[in-house]
C-alpha cells in the first residue's frame, strides 16, 4: 500500500505514468535475495480482480460519449482483434514454423487487446477526449473477444487441428458469448439500480455496488457467457439510471469508494506484474 501511495505520488512529479513506475519497482523488489516467486493463479484475475474493475469504468463511462462512439468501439473490440490476433499467428508460424499457426493466434490473442499502460499514457499526452472514449470503450469488451479466441486456439493447438480456427465458427462463439452475457449484464443492472434506490444507508448501499459486478460475471460465465462483458453492461446501465434512481449522498459516497479500491486493484495488478516478470 505504501508503494502505490509513493508511486501516485511521483508519478505526476517525473511526467511518467504510475503503471510504468509499479512495474519497475516490482522488477526491482523481484531482484532482492529475499523476494521468493510469485504466483497468482490467472482465475483469480479473471473472476476477482477483473470484473469490479471493468463494471467501475463502464459505471464512469459517459452513457452520451459511449452511444456516439458505438459503432467504432464495437469494430475495435471484435474484428480488429481477430485480424491482430491472426495477423500475429501467421508472422509468427512463418517466422518459427515449429510454432504452429493455432499457438501462435494463441499469443496474438493475448497481445491483441488494448493495454490499459497505453490508455493512462494517452490521458496525459493531451489526446482528444474522443479517441480516449474509444479507447475505454473498446477495452470495456475486447477480453472478452480475446478470451474466446485464446480458448478456442487453445484448443486447436492441443488437438493439432487448424481447421478448429475457424473464423465463422470463431464469430458465432463470440456473438453467442457476448449475446448472453449482455442479456445477463442488464437484467443485474436492471434490478440493482432499483434494489439500491431502496437503500438509504451510503455504506450499505455502496456495499451492495461492490457485489453486482460479481452477480453479473458468475452466471454468464457458468451459462457459457462472458463474465467480463456482463460485468461491463450492468456497469453502463448504473451509469444510465443511476442519476435519476440513487440518491446524490449515495453516488457521492460510493464513487469515493469505488476510485479507492479501483486504485488499489489496478496499481497491485501492476506492481505484481513487475514481479512476476522477474
Amino acid at each position: 500500500m505504501l508503494i502505490i501511495v509513493a508511486c501516485q505520488f511521483v508519478a505526476p512529479k517525473v511526467g511518467v505514468a504510475s503503471p510504468l513506475i509499479l512495474l519497475a519497482v516490482g522488477l526491482a523488489i523481484g531482484f532482492l535475495p529475499q523476494v521468493e516467486a510469485i504466483e497468482i493463479e490467472p482465475h483469480i484475475i479473471l473472476e476477482v480482480v477483473l470484473p469490479p474493475l471493468l463494471f467501475s469504468a463502464a459505471v464512469r463511462m459517459p452513457t452520451m460519449d459511449f452511444r456516439r462512439e458505438m459503432q467504432a468501439v464495437a469494430m475495435l473490440a471484435i474484428p480488429l482483434v481477430f485480424l491482430s490476433a491472426f495477423a500475429v499467428g501467421f508472422v509468427i508460424n512463418w517466422l518459427v514454423p515449429a510454432i504452429s499457426l493455432p499457438w501462435g493466434v494463441a499469443l496474438g490473442a493475448v497481445l491483441s487487446p488494448t493495454d490499459a499502460v497505453a490508455v493512462s499514457i494517452a490521458k496525459c499526452s493531451g489526446v482528444s477526449h474522443r479517441i480516449i472514449t474509444v479507447l475505454e470503450g473498446e477495452g470495456l469488451f475486447n477480453d472478452a473477444t480475446s478470451l474466446v479466441l485464446l480458448s478456442a486456439a487453445m484448443s486447436a493447438g492441443l488437438a493439432a487441428d487448424e481447421h478448429a480456427l475457424n473464423p465463422g465458427l470463431l464469430i458465432g462463439k463470440v456473438g453467442i458469448a457476448l449475446g448472453i452475457a449482455a442479456g445477463i449484464g442488464w437484467v443485474v443492472g436492471e434490478v440493482g439500480v432499483r434494489l439500491r434506490a431502496l437503500i438509504k444507508e451510503p455504506s450499505a448501499d455502496t456495499v451492495f455496488s461492490f457485489v453486482m459486478p460479481f452477480i453479473a460475471s458468475i452466471p454468464a460465465e457458468h451459462l457459457g457467457g462472458s463474465g467480463l462483458v456482463a460485468a461491463v453492461v450492468a456497469g453502463l446501465v448504473v451509469s444510465r439510471r443511476r442519476a435519476a434512481m440513487i440518491s446524490a449522498a449515495n453516488r457521492r459516497f460510493s464513487q469515493q469508494n469505488w476510485q479507492t479500491m479501483t486504485l488499489v486493484l489496478e496499481s497491485g495488478i501492476f506492481l505484481t506484474m513487475g514481479l512476476q516478470a522477474f
